[in-house]
């Protein structure tokens, strides 16, 4: 039996530059999650003052839990105090544009 003798380091710095490269891999992704529209914050979606501050009292804070109410009906975002048929609309607006609803 041969054996391989590493005398010049040679994977011990593969092995490093692999798990700085994995580290970046990992980095990347959870960036790439925190870009996806449904995870931005309400204040994303450019609504007026009135309708963030109605969403946030309601513990409504990413757009991804403001499109799960708007898929309960339109009544359920209606139901919340602050928010109107202007406010539905420009919700509606945000939503179509980042290609979260038709």
């Amino acid at each position: 039996q041969q054996r391989l003798v590493d005398t010049e380091g040679q994977v011990d710095r593969f092995m490093r530059r692999l798990q700085k490269r994995e580290e970046l891999l990992v980095q990347e992704e959870k960036e790439e999650e925190k870009a996806k529209p449904v995870n931005l914050s309400v204040e994303a979606m450019s609504l007026g003052t009135r309708a963030v501050k109605a969403l946030q009292q309601a513990e409504v804070a990413t757009v991804g839990e403001a499109l799960a109410l708007l898929e309960q009906g339109e009544d359920a975002l209606l139901a919340l105090p602050g928010i109107g048929q202007k406010a539905l609309i420009d919700i509606k607006r945000f939503l179509r544009a980042e290609g979260l609803i038709e």
